[in-house]
């Protein structure tokens, strides 16, 4: 199974709750990526999994940290994607998590 894959299976067993599933799954696509780098919009999107993983396991501390880093990913795409979307909703998501966390 290609890394891309591998993260879309990670994030439906996140939004399944099987958080622990999710974490290995994101974790074996993020060691995939630290030997051979994606770019910057996939490593974002693989960012953002591993924070919903986090929520799926129930550690709140590490699904901020998680969501800062896939905000900091996206906000670093701010031309591109909005240039292709009108917006940024990478960031828009991160944001809408964060505060939902922070609370």
């Amino acid at each position: 199974m290609t890394p891309h894959a591998r993260r879309h299976l990670a994030e439906r067993l996140a939004a399944e709750g099987r958080g622990a599933e999710a974490e290995a799954a994101i974790a074996a696509v993020l060691a995939d990526y630290e030997a051979s780098p994606p770019n910057a919009l996939e490593l974002a999107n693989a960012r953002r999994v591993s924070a919903l993983a986090a929520e799926a396991c129930g550690d709140r501390a590490l699904a901020i940290a998680r969501w800062r880093s896939a905000r900091d990913d996206y906000a670093a795409l701010d031309e591109r994607l909005v240039a292709l979307t009108g917006g940024n909703p990478g960031v828009a998501e991160a944001d809408d998590r964060l505060i939902k966390l922070q609370r």
